[in-house]
C-alpha cells in the first residue's frame, strides 16, 4: 500500500513539497519534481506502467488482512489519486486496474470467510451491500449482486425481526441502500422489486388493514417505518395515505390531543412536521408548518 502510494506521490511531484512527514532524499526530490513538470516523459511512462503492474499484481495491498480490508485498501487508493493526482484519477487503465484488482477479491472462499460465524440474515445481508457499496466500478459490484441476492428473502427477514410490522424498518432499509448501491440496474432492480413486493403486502395488512390500531397510530406507523422508500408500489402506497392524511384536518388535531400540556403539544406537533419531511413520502407543500 505504501509502495503504490509514494509512486503516486512520485509521479505528481508531492515527495518535493516541504512539509512532508518523511523527509526524503535530495534526488528523490529534484526527481519528483521533474516527473512533475513532465520533462522526464520515459521515466513518467515507466513509473506509470509500474504503478499498473502493482495494481494488476495479485499481491495484497496489504498485509493479507481479508477482503474487506483489502477492498478498503483499494477504494482507499483511488480517494488518494482523486485527492492528490487527478490526471491519473481519469487514466481509464489505471481505473481499469483498480475495478479489476476490486473484482479478482471476490471469490466464493472469501465471500464464505466474510460473513464466517454471522448467524443473521440481515446481518449478513448488510455485510455484503456494504462491501457492494465500497467496490469501486460496476463490474465487482455486478459480481457481488448474486451473494447479496441469495439473502434478500423478505420471509427469512420477517421471521427474524420476530414481528411483520416492526420488519416493515429493516425491509425498507435494505431496499433504501440497494436502490443507492450502483449495483447494474437489473441486479439493483430485481431486489429492491422483491423487497418492494413485502413491503406494500405488510403496509397493506399489517397497517392499514388493522382496524384494532386507530387511524392516527397507523398514519404515523406508516411515518416512523416506511421512511425514505425508493420508488415502488410501496412507496406510493405510503404517499398516498399520508397525502390523504394531511387533507384530512382532524388528523393532527386528533394527534396533539394525546398531549396536555400546550409545550408538550408544541412539540410534538414540530416532530411529527420534521419525521413528515424527512420522510421524503410527501409532497412539502402539503407539510403543515408552524408560524
Amino acid at each position: 500500500m505504501d509502495l503504490v502510494l509514494k509512486a503516486i506521490d512520485l509521479y505528481v511531484g508531492n515527495l518535493a513539497k516541504p512539509g512532508s512527514a518523511t523527509e526524503h532524499p535530495g534526488g528523490i526530490k529534484a526527481l519528483s519534481t521533474l516527473l512533475s513538470r513532465g520533462v522526464l516523459p520515459r521515466s513518467l511512462a515507466e513509473l506509470r506502467q509500474g504503478l499498473l503492474r502493482h495494481l494488476h499484481a495479485r499481491l495484497p495491498l496489504r498485509s493479507d488482512r481479508g477482503l474487506r480490508d483489502e477492498m478498503k485498501a483499494t477504494v482507499e487508493v483511488l480517494h488518494y489519486l482523486r485527492a492528490n493526482a487527478p490526471g491519473l484519477a481519469r487514466d481509464e487503465e489505471v481505473l481499469e486496474a483498480l475495478a479489476s484488482r476490486a473484482d479478482r477479491l471476490i471469490q466464493p472462499e472469501s465471500m464464505a470467510e466474510l460473513i464466517a460465524g454471522t448467524r443473521s440474515v440481515v446481518t449478513k445481508a448488510e455485510i455484503v451491500l456494504s462491501l457492494a457499496e465500497e467496490a469501486p466500478g460496476e463490474p465487482p459490484k455486478a459480481k457481488i449482486a448474486p451473494y447479496l441476492r441469495s439473502f434478500i428473502v423478505p420471509e427469512d427477514i420477517i421471521r427474524e425481526q420476530g414481528s411483520r410490522m416492526e420488519a416493515i424498518k429493516t425491509l425498507t432499509g435494505l431496499a433504501r441502500r440497494i436502490a443507492q448501491s450502483g449495483m447494474p440496474t437489473a441486479h439493483r432492480r430485481e431486489m429492491v422489486e422483491i423487497l418492494d413486493a413485502a413491503i406494500f403486502e405488510s403496509i397493506r395488512t399489517e397497517i392499514l388493514a388493522n382496524q384494532s390500531i386507530p387511524y392516527t397510530d397507523r398514519i404515523i406507523a406508516i411515518v416512523r417505518l416506511c421512511s425514505g422508500l425508493p420508488e415502488g408500489r410501496a412507496r406510493q402506497l405510503a404517499s398516498d395515505q399520508l397525502t390523504q392524511a394531511l387533507k384530512r384536518p382532524e388528523f393532527i388535531l386528533n394527534y396533539l390531543e394525546r398531549f396536555p400540556g400546550a409545550g408538550e403539544r408544541r412539540d410534538a406537533y414540530f416532530k411529527l412536521c420534521n419525521a413528515m419531511m424527512e420522510s421524503g413520502l410527501v409532497e412539502r407543500s402539503l407539510i403543515p408548518t408552524a408560524a
